[in-house]
C-alpha cells in the first residue's frame, strides 16, 4: 500500500463532495506540475486559493488531509499593499489524491478532464509501485 501517510483523506458525505467541487471549480486548480524545471517527473496536486481563511479551513476540516499556508512571493504587500493575503490549501500526496478525486469527479464540469488525467496518471503510477514491491518480496 505505500508508506503510512500523517494525513489521510476522508470519504466524504455528497454534500462535502459537492462542496468541494464547486470550490474547486471556483477557486481551485487540479493538475500535474514539475518541483523544478529541470526535473521531467510531474507532480499531482489539487489546489484551492482564497482570501477568506474560513474557507480554506473548510477544505482541511472536510477532506482530512492536505497543507494551508499562505501564497507569499517576494514583495508581495509592497507590489501590491491593498491586496488582501492569499491563502492555500494544497493536496499534494499521491495517494491522498487517489481517494480524494473520484469523490469529487461527479461535481466537476469544467475541471473534471484535468482531473480525470491526473486520476489516471496517480493510478498508473500506484499500480507500478505496488508491482514493483510485489517483485522483491
Amino acid at each position: 500500500m505505500g508508506r503510512p501517510l500523517a494525513q489521510q483523506t476522508q470519504s466524504l458525505s455528497p454534500e462535502a463532495a459537492a462542496w468541494m467541487g464547486a470550490i474547486i471549480e471556483g477557486e481551485g486548480t487540479i493538475g500535474m506540475y514539475r518541483s523544478r524545471p529541470t526535473r521531467q517527473r510531474k507532480h499531482p496536486h489539487v489546489v484551492v486559493s482564497n482570501t477568506e481563511v474560513e474557507t480554506i479551513a473548510t477544505c482541511l476540516r472536510l477532506v482530512g488531509a492536505g497543507n494551508v499556508g499562505l501564497v507569499t512571493s517576494k514583495n508581495y504587500l509592497a507590489k501590491w499593499p491593498h491586496h488582501n493575503l492569499v491563502w492555500q490549501w494544497r493536496l499534494s500526496a499521491t495517494r491522498n489524491i487517489a481517494a480524494f478525486l473520484p469523490q469529487v469527479i461527479p461535481y466537476l464540469t469544467g475541471k473534471r478532464d484535468a482531473a480525470e488525467i491526473v486520476l489516471s496518471e496517480i493510478r498508473q503510477r500506484i499500480a507500478i509501485v505496488d508491482w514493483r514491491r510485489k517483485e522483491k518480496k
